[in-house]
């Protein structure tokens, strides 16, 4: 048998499992021609194949279609290996430990091939255009070149041309030639500009959008930080624990989930009792507005902070209500008139402004809130003032039997000198010397008692036996006292006067006039008892509300300051003459400039301070006294209003700093309750 050489070894392309015969020009050492088509198997068994069964494709083309068909094959088996062992690796990678890694490296080699081959194909791309511009440039100016006059070409030609046969002719066609390929070339040459021109701008324009799309590193980064990231979620939502605890980042990791889980476990446990931490404080809140709404519309209201309203403060309507009432009252007291009260409370006046406001919160706040001083406010406020407080102007004349009272009224003290008897000295109108304990005066032109009868004040029985001008003064007796310094002890004071007997009447009774003006101040007891229509909870509610130690008057922040600048002024000098001077007072000054330092301007008197109080509704009784309040004293017949001679400041605690005289200056006394006229309180709210 004969050994075949390698030159004699057929060469076969293979395609896909198939066979393609090539007819080539080769030929054996023994100058046969080798056939090429058949495998080494089939050759070496001894079969025979037909071209139909081993040929799909023959390459009877010309080389460039042939490369062409060849590169296709290629393509579509590479694509097939490509299907092939990606079906094969994502197998393996899911029934391999590792898969995952093998896939991520899969993926991340895929990606960098796919880069590294765009940015080969846009160099290669840039060097042929490169290439390509150089050689059209070479081949441009050779052309120009030879286009010249004296080109060696070109005379050569025209020598050749000029020794051939026919020269005329020929040297008209050649010319005719010359001149039509001259224009052929720069026609070529100007559309190759032209398309050189546009196919650089195609190729800017690509170039732009490769360089966009051009992988880069921090690109390729991106990508697998971005694979990464998928895959830990993927990993994170499979709960796959011991993978991610993995390195210091999966420590990390595990450190953020339990973190995570014990918010949400924490959210969870506190959501209960925040819920109802929530419905608590939104019940508190309705059940605190439901109390604040009752309250405010009950008669409670008074007692605490008032809301703005856009209307005026309750407190000072009342108090203009009390201001035109005692601006009548001093005209009546102007004229001469007497003016007697029905209410008072040892020797002075009962104000009754709290039990008018607390019978009105009473009467209509009950369900609506009363302190609102509308129009219709202001009416129901007025109907119970006057209700409370009116003027009876009648005479009237009654019988008093032995024992009986005849009520409280105004008795003063006066002694036989020359200030206060003048020249009568112990003579009296009936004839008889003035005694102590004995001897007591009445109104010479209006007398209360005839002359003769006998009274008992506070325990001691007097006899009238002297007369004087006692209405002027708004007195009804007058007892006689031995000594002068006796009558400061007295005063003046408004007790209740008994009848004991009279000496030349036969019966057991008399006669009392009671002429002049009379005020009604009823006081809530007046009222209630006036008013049969009240029901057991109003009746109730009223003397509640006249329980309360609150103060109607304001919380007294002004008098309390008063006094703590007044205290400042203890051992300061007393005179009249420079009262406004620094360190010098008399006691309308001292209380004056006080109140000035705090915004309230009084008048400069303490009969016209006593005024101001009486006219805007500002007088108080002895018990509702607070610091800052004013005490008027009357000790002597001024002329004045009611004979207010001295005025002093409350500074609690039953004391008062006032400025008393040249010899002691502003000192702190006790309160003193003789020669009383009226307590006030200069300011409301």
């Amino acid at each position: 048998m004969a050994l075949r050489t390698v030159e004699q070894k057929k060469r076969v392309l293979h395609t896909q499992g198939k066979q393609i015969n090539r007819k080539r020009n080769d030929t054996s050492p023994s100058g046969t021609p080798v056939t090429e088509g058949k495998s080494d198997a089939a050759m070496s068994s001894g079969e025979h194949t037909s071209p139909e069964s081993d040929v799909t494709e023959p390459l009877t083309g010309a080389p460039i279609e042939n490369r062409a068909k060849v590169s296709a094959k290629r393509r579509n088996s590479g694509k097939v290996l490509h299907t092939v062992a990606s079906t094969g690796l994502d197998a393996v990678n899911n029934h391999v430990e590792g898969g995952e890694e093998l896939r991520e490296s899969e993926q991340i080699l895929m990606a960098m091939g796919a880069a590294g081959k765009r940015v080969f194909r846009t160099r290669r791309q840039k060097e042929m255009n490169r290439t390509y511009v150089a050689d059209s440039s070479v081949k441009e100016k050779t052309m120009q070149r030879n286009e010249k006059p004296g080109n060696t070409s070109n005379s050569s030609a025209s020598q050749k041309s000029s020794v051939s046969p026919n020269s005329g002719e020929k040297s008209r066609r050649l010319k005719d030639g010359k001149n039509k390929r001259r224009i052929r070339e720069k026609n070529k040459r100007a559309g190759k500009r032209r398309r050189l021109a546009r196919y650089r701008r195609r190729r800017k324009k690509y170039d732009d959008e490769d360089e966009e799309k051009e992988a880069t590193p921090i690109g390729l980064k991106e990508r697998f930080i971005h694979a990464l990231r998928v895959r830990d979620s993927e990993e994170d939502s499979a709960d796959t624990l011991g993978s991610v605890t993995k390195g210091t980042k999966g420590l990390k990791r595990v450190i953020k989930i339990i973190l995570f889980l014990i918010k949400k476990l924490i959210t969870l446990l506190l959501l209960p009792f925040l819920i109802v931490i929530l419905v608590i404080i939104v019940i508190i809140a309705l059940i605190v507005g439901v109390i604040l709404l009752i309250i405010y519309c009950s008669p409670l209201s008074i007692f605490f902070p008032l809301p703005d309203t856009g209307t005026d403060d309750i407190r000072i309507v009342l108090s203009q209500y009390y201001q035109e009432f005692n601006a009548k009252i001093s005209e009546y007291e102007s004229d001469g008139k007497k003016v007697t009260y029905q209410n008072s409370e040892n020797g002075l006046v009962t104000v009754n402004f709290r039990d008018t406001l607390m019978v009105y919160m009473t009467l209509y706040a009950d369900g609506a809130p009363g302190f609102v001083m509308d129009d219709n406010g202001k009416a129901n406020l007025k109907k119970v003032f006057d209700e409370m407080n009116y003027i009876d102007t009648e005479s009237s004349e009654r019988q008093v039997k032995v024992g009986e009272s005849l009520g409280k009224v105004y008795v003063t003290a006066y002694c036989p000198c020359t200030e206060c008897s003048g020249p009568h000295g112990h003579a009296t109108a009936s004839g008889k010397r003035a005694k102590p304990n004995h001897t007591i005066a009445v109104d010479a032109y209006d007398p209360i008692v005839p002359m003769g009868t006998k009274v008992v004040i506070e325990g001691q029985v007097y006899t009238v036996e002297d007369t004087g001008d006692l209405h002027k003064y708004g007195n009804e007796f007058d007892i006689f006292y031995e000594h002068h310094s006796e009558l400061d002890f007295w005063g003046r004071k408004k007790v209740e006067v008994f009848v004991a007997d009279k000496d030349d009447d036969d019966g057991k009774a008399i006669t009392v006039k009671s002429e002049g003006i009379t005020v009604h101040n009823l006081t809530y007891e007046d009222y209630i008892a006036a008013h049969p229509e009240l029901n057991d909870d109003q009746i109730k509610m009223i003397r509640m509300l006249m329980e309360e130690e609150a103060s109607i008057y304001g919380s007294g922040e002004i008098g309390a300051n008063v006094v703590q600048l007044g205290m400042t002024k203890l051992g300061c000098n007393y005179s009249q003459d420079r009262r406004f001077d620094e360190g010098y007072y008399d006691c309308s000054s001292f209380v004056l400039r006080l109140y000035r330092e705090f915004g309230l301007e009084l008048p400069g008197t303490a009969a016209e301070q006593g005024r101001y109080c009486a006219e805007h509704g500002l007088i108080i009784n002895q018990k509702d006294l607070r610091p800052g309040d004013l005490i008027f004293y009357s000790y002597e017949k001024n002329d004045r209003y009611k004979n207010i001679s001295h005025v002093a400041i409350y500074a609690g605690d039953g004391k008062m700093i006032h400025a008393a005289n040249p010899r002691r200056g502003v000192v702190m006394d006790p309160l003193r309750t003789s020669s009383v006229v009226f307590y006030g309180r200069p300011y409301v709210g």
